[in-house]
């Protein structure tokens, strides 16, 4: 390969001639054009200066590896320039990051990042987002990916949480995904709620439309009766301890699904 072909990492070529040595040009040549603007950075140079230790040599180029094998197909001209604020905490992750799960998030999102049609996508705090998930509740996304809003039809009692009625939900799902520890989905939804992906909602609007719809009708028979009854109220003597609940993915959290997780997945 000629070091041409990386010409946007300048001096720096010779690091990603030999990670890309047996690669095709096509891919070498659009991570020069999308990492180009990054090597400048401190963090970034400290990355491969350090090169020669053993464990960053091969997870960074395992991780380098599928971030050029998502890009190999992209036209050149397509190609965008990473912003230093999303490429270095980026490429520092996937100096370490080996969780299978984690570092795909991370991969797609700086893919994202490398394309012009696709770079609205990726917000920088979108990275701190993946910091803070599990390699289970990485795994989960594509769930909600796939399911945007789930209302169940069912009424719960008005002191079940929420995260704990949909954990109970969807644990009995039949196209819910394995999770490494089951037991913790609730304090994964919780969390996905925190960072904003997901939102959980309670309701018991259909039970008091219900009651009304009752009331209504005994009044209309008490008016058509012409007798002395006064009209009633339901809901004035009904404590409602009953609703029923919803979960929707946010628009912030669908615009981070599109970030970090390939369109045809």
């Amino acid at each position: 390969m000629d070091i041409k072909d990386l010409g946007g990492l300048g001096a720096y070529a010779p690091i990603f001639e030999e990670l890309y040595k047996d690669m095709a040009q096509p891919a070498a040549r659009n991570i020069g054009l999308a990492l180009g603007a990054i090597t400048s950075i401190g963090l970034f140079l400290h990355l491969l200066s350090s090169w020669s230790t053993d464990r960053l040599n091969i997870c960074l180029k395992k991780n380098l590896d599928e971030y050029a094998e998502r890009m190999k197909d992209v036209p050149p001209e397509d190609v965008s320039e990473v912003p230093p604020e999303i490429g270095v905490p980026i490429i520092e992750k996937l100096s370490y990051v080996t969780n299978e799960e984690l570092r795909k998030l991370y991969i797609e999102l700086l893919a994202k990042a490398s394309i012009k049609d696709e770079n609205d996508k990726a917000h920088p705090n979108f990275i701190n987002i993946i910091n803070s998930l599990s390699p289970d509740e990485a795994n989960l996304l594509s769930y909600f990916k796939k399911r945007r809003q789930i209302s169940p039809n069912k009424y719960i009692r008005s002191t079940v949480k929420k995260s704990e009625f949909f954990h109970i939900f969807l644990s009995n799902e039949k196209d819910f995904i394995n999770l490494q520890f089951p037991d913790n989905l609730s304090s994964y939804l919780e969390n996905f709620e925190g960072l904003g992906i997901i939102y959980m909602n309670d309701s018991n609007s259909a039970q008091v439309k219900m009651f009304e719809d009752i009331e209504n009708k005994i009044n209309r028979e008490i008016v058509r009766s012409k007798t002395s009854i006064q009209p009633i109220s339901l809901l004035s003597h009904i404590s409602l301890n009953q609703q029923r609940q919803s979960m929707y993915v946010t628009n912030y959290g669908k615009l981070f699904l599109d970030a970090v997780i390939e369109s045809n997945k």
